[in-house]
């Protein structure tokens, strides 16, 4: 029983990494289309370079998070 929920958390994991990044990466696409937009429309709110960054520093966390989740995992199975 415990193994199933251990395998269960583990999917349940691996889906909510993989809708954070894809989130993550639809919120870059919009703050860079309105970079671009930065001085067509007055009434938008624009985007600011830093947003950016904070946007792609969290994509960076949710990867490599997960990178040394799957690596701790794979270390379990191979080495212990």
């Amino acid at each position: 029983m415990k193994d199933d929920l251990n395998g269960l958390d583990k999917a349940v994991s691996a889906v909510l990494a993989e809708r954070t990044i894809e989130r993550n990466l639809l919120l870059v696409k919009v703050a860079k289309s309105k970079l671009a937009k930065r001085h067509d429309d007055k009434n938008e709110k624009v985007t600011k370079p830093e947003e950016l960054v904070r946007l792609y520093d969290l994509l960076l966390q949710v990867d490599i998070h997960f990178f040394f989740v799957n690596v701790h995992e794979l270390n379990k199975y191979f080495f212990m």
